[in-house]
């Protein structure tokens, strides 16, 4: 234990140490892994939001066309 407290550090602060600096790798590890999924998830939400936008725009241009009034009347006539 002499020789510890030359060297300016105990086996026990060494531990400690060691284990505080294991820890905090994994906080670092953890919060990237975490930042990597949030971002995906806004990445995959702006994508969604698009497709929706393009779908309502393909719909609003189908609805704007003039109706098949003879196919209009097939189908009413069948059912």
């Amino acid at each position: 234990m002499g020789l510890q407290k030359l060297g300016g550090e105990t086996m026990r602060d060494k531990r400690r140490r060691e284990r505080q600096e294991l820890y905090e790798l994994r906080v670092t590890e953890w919060n990237a892994r975490l930042k990597l999924t949030d971002d995906l998830i806004g990445e995959m939400r702006s994508e969604k939001h698009q497709d929706t936008d393009n779908d309502l725009q393909q719909i609003e241009e189908l609805l704007s066309q003039p109706r098949n009034e003879k196919g209009a009347n097939a189908v009413t006539s069948e059912t």
